[in-house]
Formats: C-alpha cells, sequence, structure tokens
C-alpha cells in the first residue's frame, strides 16, 4: 500500500510540479495550470476500465507522458493569455467568478486537443498515450544498457534534440548559444572536407 501511495503516483507528482513551475515561469496561476494539467494527464493514462481508474501509468512509466501534458496544458494557457484569448464578463460579475469563465478555453483545448489523440491510438493501435511516449522514449531509457543494433539510429536524433529542446525551454538566447556550439563545429569540417 505505500508504495501506491508514493512511487505509485509519481506522474501525478511530476505532473503537477512541472506545470505549476512553468506557470509561475510565465507569471500566471501555478495552481490553476497546475490542474489543467492534471486533467489533461488523466484524460491519457487513467482510462476507466469497469467503472474504475486504471492506475498503469501513474508510477515510473507514465513521467514522460506527465512532462509532455504539463508542457502543452501550460503552453496552451500561456498562448491564449497572450493574445487575450477569454471569455470576458460584464464588469458586475465577481472576479472569482469571472476568472473561472476564462478557464474555460484551456479546458476545452486540452480537452479538443489531447484527449482526440488518445482515442485515435486507442481505437487504431489498441494502446495508450503512454504507452506509444514510453516507446519512442526506449532508446533514451536503455542508454544505460548495452544497446541493440536497432536502437542507435532512433536514439541519435532524440540524444541531439533534447539538450537543445531543454535549452529552448530555459531561455531562447541559450538555444541559440546552444545550438551555435553543436552545428558550428560541423560546419567546418564539412566546410574543410
Amino acid at each position: 500500500m505505500p508504495y501506491f501511495m508514493t512511487m505509485g503516483l509519481m506522474s501525478i507528482f511530476v505532473s503537477l510540479g512541472t506545470a505549476y513551475s512553468l506557470a509561475k515561469s510565465y507569471k500566471l496561476d501555478g495552481l490553476t495550470s497546475a490542474m489543467l494539467s492534471l486533467m489533461a494527464f488523466l484524460l491519457v493514462a487513467a482510462p476507466q476500465v469497469k467503472n474504475a481508474m486504471s492506475m498503469e501509468f501513474l508510477g515510473g512509466q507514465g513521467v514522460f507522458t506527465a512532462i509532455i501534458c504539463a508542457l502543452w496544458s501550460v503552453e496552451l494557457i500561456h498562448f491564449l493569455k497572450k493574445y487575450n484569448i477569454t471569455l470576458r464578463m460584464p464588469e458586475q460579475v465577481p472576479p472569482a467568478i469571472a476568472r473561472s469563465f476564462e478557464l474555460l478555453y484551456p479546458v476545452i483545448g486540452i480537452m479538443l486537443t489531447v484527449y482526440p489523440v488518445s482515442l485515435l491510438l486507442q481505437s487504431q493501435y489498441g494502446i495508450l498515450l503512454p504507452a506509444a511516449i514510453m516507446h519512442v522514449f526506449q532508446p533514451l531509457v536503455a542508454m544505460g544498457i548495452p544497446c541493440q543494433q536497432s536502437y542507435l539510429p532512433s536514439s541519435l536524433p532524440i540524444c541531439c534534440g533534447l539538450p537543445v529542446f531543454m535549452a529552448t525551454i530555459l531561455s531562447p538566447d541559450y538555444s541559440i548559444q546552444f545550438s551555435w556550439l553543436i552545428w558550428q563545429p560541423m560546419r567546418h569540417s564539412s566546410l574543410r572536407a
């Protein structure tokens, strides 16, 4: 029982924490962003089976999905807030109620993007989205294990692209400097050849 309440729910903690931190960095409401991230994650990772929620991907197997759902939901909220796409209520409406109506577009956006992808994967391929994401990241997870020949081509883009992606999240300036450090020596070596 203690395992299922700690490590068995690790992806929920990752989803909440990632979304909260990213929302705070964008100066958004961290709690609502974290809750919307959790909603997106539970939509794809915990389907209802015989009137019970499946806990298969709430542990370590769903961590990558939790991170992706957190990033997607906060970026969607940030995009909608940046371009002022929201429901505007009259000034007579109390602020707490007006804020709850502001969340309708992000909720609809998350449900219209994340859930159909999950349903498509379930109906066409018979797998859940977290299983598909784990299959994509399997070469990265298996890096500590001696790689088979088939994993090498698929792991190279992930290993090269992941640091650039992470640097882009940190700051656009870092991504430019980081990509310049990677591609500049490659360009000079190809010019010499």
